[in-house]
């Protein structure tokens, strides 16, 4: 995978920049090279973000703190060969239930007592309810990565090697608007479509790989994964 200093100096050979060129050019650039990935997040859920990670409850302990995602995701049990859904409810269900008690058990239910937000970075508390009676319980969690603005240069993108070349050509495309260059303009910007259309058609071929395999079959898994992709307009 490529590392932010050979993408934005990559963008500067192709935006026709001296890549020894004065610090505010490649600050420009590394700019460029963020605004192209943070746009790539949004065009649609990539199967290649999908992440799986657990944690492990501790007794008496309600709430937890899960990391940064660009979805607030799901919470389930694994128990034999087949995972359960902790369901995510309203405060206002929460409350209607009267989940407010301090009952204790194996966790069934959840809801976000805390988001944090900014640009970059989404982190949540959740509430779990029964109360963990047990510092044993699995809880996996299930979301989609987000992508971080890279500073230093060896950071790496959030996306695989697959989508240097549209992180490359997307910021080639700032460099084309702030340059004034209209002709190149529209035919980078034909080549972006181009390429996103055949990374669509790639990512849409991942989702074996970053779905686990006992939950391809699960239901609720299942309207995840039926609702990863979404068509390019």
């Amino acid at each position: 995978m490529a590392t932010f200093l050979t993408i934005y100096n990559e963008v500067l050979r192709r935006a026709h920049l001296d890549v020894a060129a004065d610090t505010n050019q490649i600050a420009q650039a590394k700019n460029w090279v963020n605004w192209a990935q943070r746009q790539i997040q949004i065009m649609r859920r990539w199967n290649v973000l999908y992440r799986r990670t657990s944690f492990t409850t501790t007794n008496a302990t309600a709430n937890y703190t899960l990391g940064a995602r660009s979805t607030p995701g799901m919470l389930w049990h694994e128990e034999y060969t087949y995972p359960s859904e902790i369901k995510c409810i309203s405060d206002t269900e929460w409350i209607r239930l009267g989940l407010v008690t301090t009952q204790a058990g194996k966790p069934e239910v959840y809801r976000i007592s805390d988001m944090s937000v900014s640009s970059q970075v989404n982190s949540i508390v959740v509430r779990l309810w029964p109360i963990p009676d047990s510092s044993s319980y699995t809880i996996y969690d299930t979301y989609y990565a987000r992508a971080t603005d890279m500073s230093a240069d060896a950071n790496t993108p959030v996306f695989p090697i697959e989508f240097d070349e549209l992180l490359i050509m997307m910021a080639v495309q700032k460099a084309r608007k702030f340059q004034e260059d209209a002709l190149q303009d529209q035919l980078i910007v034909r080549d972006i479509k181009d390429e996103i259309r055949n990374l669509i058609k790639w990512d849409d071929t991942q989702i074996e790989n970053y779905l686990p395999l006992r939950a391809r079959n699960f239901g609720a898994y299942r309207s995840i994964r039926d609702n990863l992709t979404f068509p390019i307009t």
